[in-house]
């Protein structure tokens, strides 16, 4: 019976199958799960990406800010030097070097503010048709009045040299053009002062001299301004300057 027992086991155990997975599920369940790690991984990367973006975003305008208060500063230091000068006021100045004689133009300008204390009195605001130097303004200086002209009459003849002299006694009254002969200490061996009557003596027994005759003109004296601005002819300018500078010099207006 036992045995029976044993060959029925034995019978139901074959009838029964044995349990196993196919291997398509098997690769199907593989390649799921591979990609939910692909995309698992995507998202992280992505989620870093964003954070490093973030992360540059907040540096950029962290720097930006730093740098708009640095600036602030800057120019809050910059109103406050300029605030310490007192009142100011706009002007035109020499955008570069001006020779005497240039016609001003407006790209030959440019507009700046300076302190009033600072400034010529005589300073531009605007540009006058016509302006010409009649000295050499140097970039950055104001364009000044007392240089400049629209009367071509106070511009420096062809070989000649335009020099301010502060006279050591009054001038006649003079015109711009009017034709003068300057006159300067020396021994008569200049080459203004080599014709017969070129020299003579002041009260004090100093020989003066002629340094430069039919000089022009260009901006005779005024009661605000006693100098004198005239054309020299170019041979004669190392004179006339050394005069200017030692011993004084007068001017005596030509006839004719």
């Amino acid at each position: 019976m036992v045995h029976n027992e044993v060959e029925d086991a034995h019978s139901h155990a074959k009838e029964r199958p044995a349990f196993s997975v196919p291997l398509a599920n098997l690769r199907q369940s593989v390649t799921s799960a591979i990609d939910r790690a692909r995309t698992l991984s995507a998202l992280l990367a992505h989620s870093s990406s964003v954070r490093r973006g973030l992360l540059g975003r907040v540096l950029a305008a962290t720097l930006c800010t730093c740098l708009a208060l640095w600036a602030a500063r800057t120019l809050s230091d910059a109103a406050d030097v300029r605030a310490s000068w007192g009142p100011q006021v706009t002007v035109l100045m020499a955008r570069h070097d001006l020779p005497a004689g240039k016609k001003v133009s407006a790209s030959d300008t440019i507009t700046g503010t300076r302190p009033v204390s600072l400034t010529p009195s005589d300073a531009l605001r605007d540009l006058p048709p016509g302006a010409t130097t009649t000295a050499v303004i140097l970039a950055g200086e104001p364009l000044v009045r007392q240089r400049m002209t629209d009367d071509e009459s106070r511009l420096a003849p062809p070989d000649t040299t335009a020099i301010r002299l502060e006279l050591a006694v009054g001038a006649p009254e003079l015109e711009p053009s009017d034709r003068v002969d300057v006159l300067g200490p020396g021994d008569g061996s200049g080459s203004a002062g080599e014709d017969q009557g070129s020299t003579s003596q002041d009260p004090t027994g100093a020989q003066v001299v002629v340094i430069s005759r039919e000089a022009v003109v260009l901006r005779p004296p005024t009661d605000d301004d006693p100098s004198i601005e005239v054309a020299v002819d170019d041979t004669d300018v190392a004179t006339v300057a050394e005069a200017a500078l030692t011993g004084g010099v007068a001017v005596v207006r030509r006839s004719g």
